[in-house]
């Protein structure tokens, strides 16, 4: 039984040995398809790589700053850190991945292509590709800001023998743009122009309006064609918004990298490299207006309380003057030292009260939030109020970063932030007023011990009180002066020291060797691989759904009767008679080999009858059974054949 089972186990290794054999002869036996289509595919290889416009990677990194680690780890603490950081309120609305969303945002992307200006493209036009020319450009087209320009329309330029220019252009739809608006005026409107000009010259119409000037000479009569074509801002945001990829370069870095990819690579590293000059210098603006608006509220205030100081100052020269009061006496000194000590305190209180009342006043009348001045402008100290207005304004610039990235307004991460917002806000309004309580608290109390001192200066003579009460407003306002002055001066210290929170690490690079397409030597590789496989998927699929009869394996497959000889396939000048015109060719012995097979099926039998035939005519019937019958008559045996 063992036996058995390793003869059969190993036939059957046997025969799939052979089957790979024979179709690894059939494969190579087409070896001449392999090779052609190994070519014709480096071939292709080779025309995509030569002429297809190469595509770059351009990329640069930028550090964000991370307000936790520095508010955290910084070497500054309390108002000095306040003021390297525009008193301590932009630092709490950085956030990297509002940054990140930032960058991409259309304002950004606005901001930067307008400044860039690349609303009208070049173009070099080979006969095989068209490649976009930037700064190698040998004309340029100076448009008329107030007249409306066509989007999109390609207007084909050559020079002519003469030195003209030949402008052409041709578009049944296209949309009329106004650059200074930045709006559309008019869509679906045809433009056609065909006409020689002159270098300079303007060239007008209801739907344009523009002069071309050459930057160099261009060849007259050249294979290589330019055109320019007209695109709105718009469009340029949405198409750089799609190429523009923001991602961060390690999870616990503060990193970003910034990369497009495109077939222009001065134009991209221009790009990136606004893009980045331009976040860095909205980020610094943004904290210097923080800084401006707290000087002009401080301002405000100090306009205020100069007036009172002025009047205050002259009545108390008036009073010493005509009553020629110089000194106190002992005690009202003492009693005028401890009024004034009360007075400072009171002074910081009313700064701060004024503070309450313009936050609460904000909140109530404001629904853009992210004006507010920093408390600590005002010298508060306050954690919890500190901590509700830098939540507010993280919320405010996260709804603003959203609301530039989502089109809906009702959009369920919209709705939370408002619903977010307003809850801050109210918690904020109501920390104010329970603050604003509190220093109405403690103004009571000051009140109270300034009218104690009130009732000890009755005790001086009517002169020195009089004076004592000049001095005691001339010496509050006095003191509100020096204190918004003193604050003014840390705003103006803040503004000026201020710097952007982020920075430039990498600015916009290229490898120019290495292009993102087409990557050439993988090209090559995919078209050898692609050669092979083409051709050897064609010839396996022939080959499975093949239903000829090539080989004896193919009989014994679909039947189980005995094969009993193989006769060769022999060209058509082959005699009939084969055993009988060549008894010596080695062509016979089939014949022969089938004469004894048929001997050993028939047996004992006296006169075996053997019928030869087909499915069709033309199959070898007749040869085969001329050469059968012939081989059993030279054997000795008397044979009749019946056609």
């Amino acid at each position: 039984m063992n036996t058995f089972n390793n003869n059969s186990g190993s036939q059957r290794k046997e025969e799939e040995s052979w089957h790979i054999k024979k179709l690894v002869l059939k494969f190579l036996n087409q070896l001449h398809w392999f090779i052609l289509s190994v070519l014709a595919a480096l071939i292709i290889a080779f025309l995509i790589n030569h002429f297809s416009t190469p595509i770059y990677r351009i990329s640069s990194k930028i550090l964000i700053e991370d307000s936790e680690n520095k508010q955290s780890t910084g070497a500054l603490a309390g108002p000095e850190r306040d003021l390297t950081q525009g008193f301590g309120l932009y630092a709490g609305m950085q956030n990297f991945d509002n940054q990140s969303i930032i960058l991409k945002s259309y304002t950004q992307l606005y901001s930067t292509l307008k400044e860039l200006k690349f609303e009208i493209s070049y173009f070099k036009k080979k006969p095989l590709n068209t490649t976009e020319i930037y700064k190698e450009s040998p004309f340029r087209v100076v448009y008329d800001s107030t007249h409306v320009q066509p989007i999109g329309v390609k207007f084909e330029l050559q020079v002519l023998k003469n030195g003209k220019l030949k402008l052409t252009a041709r578009d049944k739809k296209t949309t009329l743009y106004n650059f200074m608006s930045n709006e559309p005026v008019r869509s679906k409107v045809p433009v056609f122009v065909s006409r020689e000009i002159s270098p300079g010259e303007v060239v007008k119409a209801p739907e344009y309006s523009f002069s071309i000037i050459l930057n160099n000479q261009i060849p007259p009569e050249t294979d290589c064609k330019y055109y320019f074509t007209f695109t709105s801002l718009d469009q340029l945001v949405l198409n750089y918004q799609e190429e523009l990829t923001v991602t961060p370069i390690q999870k616990r870095a503060s990193l970003l990298e910034l990369s497009l990819q495109s077939a222009d690579p001065p134009k991209g590293k221009d790009f990136l490299n606004k893009l980045m000059e331009v976040y860095l210098k909205n980020n610094l603006n943004k904290k210097n207006e923080i800084a401006s608006r707290t000087i002009n509220f401080i301002e405000k205030q100090l306009s205020e309380v100069s007036d009172s100081l002025r009047i205050a100052e002259n009545r108390k020269e008036r009073f010493q003057t005509d009553r020629q009061v110089m000194n106190l006496s002992f005690q009202g000194e003492e009693i005028y030292r401890s009024v004034n000590e009360i007075e400072k305190s009171k002074a910081a209180l009313e700064a701060q009260q004024k503070y309450f009342i313009y936050l609460k006043n904000y909140l109530d009348t404001h629904a853009e939030l992210e004006s507010i001045v920093a408390p600590s402008a005002m010298g508060i100290d306050d954690q919890l109020l500190n901590k509700l207005i830098l939540e507010l304004n993280r919320l405010s610039l996260e709804k603003s970063t959203l609301s530039a990235t989502l089109k809906l307004k009702d959009h369920p991460m919209m709705k939370k932030l408002d619903a977010q917002i307003r809850n801050t806000k109210a918690t904020l309004i109501e920390n104010a007023k329970g603050l604003l309580n509190n220093s109405q608290i403690s103004m009571d109390g000051i009140n109270k011990r300034l009218a104690n001192y009130e009732q000890q200066a009755h005790n001086l003579p009517k002169t020195q009180q009089q004076y004592v009460n000049i001095e005691r407003k001339y010496t509050l306002n006095n003191e509100i002066y020096n204190f918004l002055l003193q604050r003014r001066a840390e705003a103006q210290i803040a503004r000026v020291s201020n710097t952007p929170d982020n920075e430039i690490v990498d600015r916009a690079t290229f490898i120019a060797d290495s292009p993102v397409f087409p990557k050439k030597n993988l090209n090559y590789i995919l078209a050898l691989i692609l050669g092979i496989i083409v051709p050897g998927s064609v010839l396996g699929l022939k080959n499975f759904f093949n239903n000829k009869i090539h080989y004896r394996d193919d009989i014994k497959r679909i039947t189980d009767k005995p094969i009993i000889g193989h006769v060769f396939h022999l060209d058509e000048n082959t005699p009939e008679m084969l055993l009988l015109n060549t008894p010596n060719a080695p062509s016979i012995e089939p014949f022969w080999a089938i004469r004894t097979q048929l001997d050993f099926f028939t047996g004992d039998q006296r006169c075996p009858v053997i019928v030869i035939t087909s499915s069709s005519p033309g199959e070898g019937k007749t040869f085969c059974s001329i050469n059968i019958a012939t081989a059993y008559a030279l054997s000795g045996k008397k044979t009749l054949l019946i056609g």
